[in-house]
């Protein structure tokens, strides 16, 4: 049940949707996806790591672009495993550059304050960690390192949680939940009013993992004719359940 006594996150929720038993395979099992390589998740992690670090001890209330970058990056290269490719270094450079121009442009704004960062959120067993939050405009936002800026469903059903777990922890909704894809650097901002349906499809996910615990059971049931050709887990399914996919 650990995998879904500290909450249940939109990750799970993604990999339980797509298949319940390959969402038995990550998250009970324990088994990593095929041919996962760990480094490509460090960019995300340390970028994400020193923004925080950023926002709690070495903010600046009226930064300058190439101040705050400095800043950010010096934290980076501080943690940086020289066992890393460089070309991971190259992108979270960029990432950070691209973070540096984006805060400097914040800090101008009218009644600008520090945001609340890396803010972990529980409520009615869901969990999210938010990695910016304007407590005076009520908006909230999320990083991203990936090259390509298209808000995905998934990343929808990110926002909707996320905004759902902010109106219960401070008892007011968000009128917008926003993308910042650092790489490009390029901004995507949704309206919460639009995932109502999305937060209640999420919901439904959310009481059928626990549902699945209660009852030990997790069905090989793929959402798609396609979803097992391109499933992450589908060696170990085939290995476990003599299947041939």
């Amino acid at each position: 049940m650990s995998a879904i006594t500290n909450g249940i996150s939109q990750s799970q929720i993604n990999i339980y949707r797509n298949c319940p038993y390959a969402y038995y395979l990550s998250y009970i099992k324990g088994y990593e996806p095929m041919g996962f390589d760990p480094t490509v998740m460090e960019v995300g992690r340390r970028v994400h790591d020193a923004i925080d670090i950023y926002y709690r001890n070495l903010f600046l209330a009226n930064g300058k672009e190439d101040e705050i970058f400095n800043n950010v990056y010096s934290i980076l290269r501080e943690s940086w495993d020289h066992m890393l490719d460089v070309e991971y270094l190259k992108k979270a450079y960029i990432c950070l550059k691209n973070f540096a121009k984006l805060e400097a442009e914040e800090t101008k704004k009218k009644d600008y304050i520090k945001p609340l960062s890396e803010l972990d959120l529980r409520h009615e067993r869901f969990r999210g960690k938010i990695d910016r939050f304007d407590l005076v405009k009520m908006i909230a936002g999320d990083f991203k390192t990936n090259t390509n800026a298209v808000v995905s469903y998934d990343y929808k059903m990110q926002a909707a949680i996320y905004s759902y777990l902010i109106e219960k922890e401070f008892g007011q909704k968000i009128k917008y939940f926003v993308f910042y894809f650092l790489y490009p650097n390029e901004t995507r901002i949704i309206k919460t009013d639009n995932l109502k349906k999305i937060l209640d499809n999420a919901k439904q996910y959310r009481n059928s993992i626990t549902q699945s615990f209660e009852d030990n059971k997790f069905e090989r049931k793929p959402r798609t004719k396609s979803t097992c050709k391109y499933c992450d887990y589908k060696f170990y399914c085939r290995r476990l359940n003599n299947v041939f996919i």
